[in-house]
């Protein structure tokens, strides 16, 4: 047998040389696992789209656990110069017909390395895995044909198995010698380790790698590889290259999933332990165990059974692991629409038909979702023809004439339908490869179904409701963005105890034609507003508590909105009213209040009237002057670091320290003082009826704020209402019954 040594030294330096790649080259890998779930595994499972994914997972294994493994390897990347066939051995590269294969890798296994197998065999380009009864299989381009996926992960992980229970019986019954030849080459205190190693049950990992997006630009180093060659390059060469070096060179998520472990044990019944234990007997070693699970007969009948219910388990996982995007929806959609006949499609309704498919899958927990679909603020605007992942796809397709479009209508081109040579799919036609990558997913095409039945027969109330659950699914998506170690401090350092969902109420019986937007405070969230808006729906209002970005979720997460997002959280939320009621009133309290007001000067139409609450034209805070300077110089050396920003957070004492955040970052300050000066200039095109109320010693904003708004707005039918109190927060204290006096401008408005 050829020396198949590990070298340490290649592996770290590999190991760093990828990590320096990773932030160089525009490939944003995504692992969602944690290291104790990577260390758990003994074989782990990879499908195959990329040449270069070979060398991903080793990389995050060994960032992970500190541990090498062993990855099989086609045979060809073994014949090339000295070189490359011992840097590749030095990483742990086995070529797939190496003699003793299976043995080489359980003892692997037993000294506690990893081993990677990608049972596809080669690139599955087509990403055709499962026909129309649901079964698995795969192209061989050695036999131009279908096959099954090859069976030696299930196979490995039954012998380490078997093994396992030899030791385990050996150590019971006292056999020492044979213990010690087993032993033998895991060092000092082989032994302890050896039976240590027996009782931990084998375990195989799924895994899923998923490209996003899929692009078939010409690139510069496929024009490189052209000259180079001065002459026609070889076809799988050429596609390869331009696939490859698009995901590598042009910003592509890799999002690399798990599916749920596999274990042999779960697979070997009665009748296959009693065939193990009739053999046993009979093998005294790894080889003699791999030989006979490749043998023939009745005995093996058995077990050969379980090894292929374990296969179609763990395959079966690998495939619906698969990260869904906005690009397999909307294929699943074209594909859906051309098995009804149908050719072409108005834009709006194959938009609405995208949205209700999102909203749909979003339901099942157990799918996989790219951020394309699980983050609402990337998926919301394919109403208004601005989502920019939607309009690639659909320029791309254009490119390749699979679609054509015209003012507002999409046409489905007859090369959709054209059978593409397997090496090729991705360049000509990338639609059907994402089409059949989620196709095992049997939910992602049922939800494709119904959302084409239900596109002409949702009313707007439902859009409303859904639009209303996209708020909920962007406070739960930012959440999980913003809870990473780094977060962990300062999110842990919060008292907030209050819930701080957005919130919708609707009362019993018919509602109000007047609906009710309410706007929370600064660093605050929608439970400021919760007991003024049930007091407004037990008065038979519909009432919509937003959530302004960044709020609700981290303080790390209002460093990084903008007073631009907030200003979209106010939008969205009008969205949603304004599809339940015939006219709003906004009630606003402190930057809330701000929001209102700009909300109502710019975009005036169905707005009965505004509730401004303690605005902040002027802060009390003196710090407030030095916030400029302290977020320039957090500017510039945040340039080099974000960890090494100067005081990237002030430290506060809120009034309510169940609703607010206790730190205050400073980037956030800065646009609230942008925004002051904004809204302030727009004060005069108000022209809706306005009830301001201000805190007659409000100790965070300057008290006089309440009559300069006054005096500014351009209303004719406005209320100053000065309340007797040194708190800021007289919406949420309810201070001199002031939920009463908002209740009283709304029903005077009606």
């Amino acid at each position: 047998m050829a020396n198949y040594e590990l070298s340490p030294a290649y592996y770290h330096l590999t190991e760093m040389a990828l990590s320096f790649l990773e932030k160089v080259l525009k490939v944003n890998i995504k692992l969602y696992a944690t290291d104790e779930e990577m260390d758990q595994g003994d074989i782990f499972l990879f499908n195959h789209f990329a040449r270069f994914e070979t060398a991903i997972p080793p990389y995050l294994i060994y960032r992970a656990t500190g541990k090498m493994s062993r990855s099989i390897t086609s045979p060809e990347f073994f014949t090339g110069s000295e070189a490359a066939k011992h840097l590749l051995i030095g990483l742990g590269a086995v070529p797939a017909n190496m003699p003793g294969l299976m043995p080489f890798l359980a003892r692997e296994i037993i000294k506690g390395r990893k081993v990677i197998i990608f049972p596809e065999g080669g690139m599955v380009k087509d990403r055709r895995v499962v026909d129309k009864r649901g079964r698995y299989s795969v192209f061989s381009r050695t036999s131009g044909e279908r096959r099954k996926h090859h069976m030696g992960s299930a196979v490995l992980s039954l012998g380490v198995d078997i093994f396992k229970e030899a030791v385990r019986s050996a150590k019971k019954h006292g056999n020492d010698d044979i213990l010690a030849e087993w032993s033998k080459e895991l060092g000092e205190g082989g032994r302890e380790l050896l039976l240590e190693f027996a009782e931990k049950e084998t375990t195989i990992i799924p895994s899923n790698i998923t490209f996003y997006p899929i692009r078939a630009e010409v690139s510069l180093l496929e024009r490189w590889a052209g000259l180079l060659a001065q002459g026609e390059m070889a076809l799988r060469l050429k596609e390869e290259l331009r696939i490859e070096s698009n995901i590598l060179f042009r910003d592509t998520d890799m999002d690399i999933r798990f599916g749920r472990p596999s274990c042999p044990s779960e697979y070997i019944g009665l009748m296959e332990k009693l065939t193990l234990r009739f053999a046993k007997s009979e093998l005294g070693s790894l080889e003699e165990i791999f030989d006979y699970l490749k043998g023939e007969g009745l005995l093996h009948t058995f077990t050969r059974r379980r090894l292929y219910e374990l296969r179609n388990s763990y395959m079966e996982e690998i495939y619906t692991c698969v990260s869904v995007n906005i690009s397999h929806l909307a294929s699943s959609l074209i594909y859906a629409y051309l098995e009804q006949g149908v050719d072409a499609i108005e834009t709006s309704t194959f938009s609405r038909a995208l949205y209700l498919t999102i909203k749909k899958i979003q339901k099942y927990p157990f799918i996989k979702l790219h951020r394309s679909v699980a983050n609402p603020e990337l998926y919301c605007s394919v109403f208004e023809g601005t989502c920019p992942a939607l309009e690639e796809y659909l320029t791309v397709a254009e490119e390749l004439r699979l679609v054509e479009r015209e003012e507002a209508l999409i046409n489905f081109l007859p090369r959709l339908l054209v059978e593409v040579d397997f090496e090729n799919i991705r360049i000509e036609n990338p639609i059907m490869v994402y089409a059949n990558e989620v196709r095992p997913i049997s939910r992602v095409i049922s939800s494709v179904a119904k959302a084409i039945e239900e596109t002409e027969t949702i009313t707007e109330r439902e859009m409303a409701l859904l639009a209303f659950d996209d708020e909920l699914a962007s406070r739960t998506f930012d959440l999980a963005r913003y809870s990473g170690a780094k977060h962990r401090e300062l999110n842990n350092a919060q008292q907030i105890t209050t819930d701080p969902r957005p919130f919708l109420l609707i009362p019993e019986g018919t509602p109000k034609s007047t609906g009710v937007i309410l706007i929370h405070g600064f660093t605050a969230s929608p439970a400021e507003m919760r007991p003024l808006g049930e007091k407004l729906r037990d008065a038979g209002y519909i009432v919509h508590g937003v959530r302004l970005k960044g709020h609700g979720t981290s303080v790390w997460d209002l460093k990084d909105s903008t007073r631009e997002e907030w200003r979209r959280s106010v939008a969205h939320s009008r969205k949603v009213m304004e599809a339940l009621a015939d006219n709003l009133v906004i009630v606003g309290f402190s930057t809330g209040a701000l929001l209102a007001l700009e909300s109502a000067a710019l975009n005036p139409e169905n707005i009965s009237g505004i509730v401004s609450a303690a605005a902040p034209l002027k802060l009390r805070d003196k710090a407030m002057i030095f916030t400029p300077l302290v977020h320039g110089i957090n500017m510039l050396t945040g340039i080099f670091s974000e960890d090494m920003e100067l005081h990237p957070f002030h430290e506060s004492k809120p009034e309510h320290p169940e609703v607010n955040y206790n730190q205050i970052p400073i980037a956030s300050l800065h646009e609230l003082d942008k925004y002051i000066g904004e809204v302030e200039k727009l004060l005069g095109k108000v022209k809706a009826p306005v009830l301001v109320m201000q805190s007659s010693g409000d100790e965070t904003v300057v008290p006089e704020s309440g009559k300069k708004l006054y005096d500014k707005l351009g209303s004719a039918r406005k209320r100053l209402l000065n309340i007797n109190s040194t708190r800021h927060g007289i919406i949420y204290e309810n201070i001199d019954n002031c939920h009463d006096d908002v209740l009283d401008f709304i029903e005077d408005l009606e």
